[in-house]
């Protein structure tokens, strides 16, 4: 039997928070494989921060405003993130993120709303799971408590969809 490993959770409004500047973050060529993504929030700001996963050879932060869409100079994203009252509101690793935006487009097919949904990437052996369940949902529950769940599994070599399904 494969190891189940969780991989990443986010919130779908924070899924779609990132999805509605990828395009801005693109142009500067993050290398995606070694990038996290924070959500950041103090006050009536939001922030989208793209940071590199080593530490020791991190480049600048890039740093978008989400109301705005403008990035923010490094100094900007230092004052933000120093200040009081900052709140993390979602992170998640840019693999991932690609791995959702691929299992969104068999998500969206059913007409779903994403922002009600919470997201999780799972690895069991050579496929990747991404399940949409509802954001609601108490952790441990059995059977069904709401919105239907909906699943995706993905070869993880080539990110081609296996299957899909509504789960309890």
């Amino acid at each position: 039997m494969a190891k189940i490993q969780i991989i990443d959770t986010i919130k779908g409004h924070n899924f779609l928070a990132i999805q509605s500047i990828i395009d801005i973050l693109q142009k500067y060529k993050p290398d995606w494989a070694r990038t996290k993504i924070e959500i950041l929030s103090k006050e009536k700001s939001t922030i989208i921060v793209l940071l590199d996963k080593n530490i020791n050879d991190a480049k600048k932060p890039i740093g978008i405003d989400l109301k705005s869409k403008l990035q923010l100079d490094p100094e900007e994203i230092k004052t933000f993130i120093s200040g009081v009252n900052i709140e993390l509101l979602d992170k998640i690793k840019a693999s991932s993120f690609f791995i959702i935006e691929k299992a969104n487009n068999i998500f969206q097919e059913h007409k779903l709303d994403l922002k009600e949904y919470k997201i999780e990437v799972i690895g069991e052996g050579s496929s990747i799971i991404v399940i949409f369940s509802d954001k609601e949902r108490i952790v441990g529950s059995r059977g069904s408590t709401g919105k239907l769940g909906f699943e995706v599994e993905l070869n993880s070599n080539d990110l081609q969809v296996i299957r899909s399904n509504f789960i309890r």
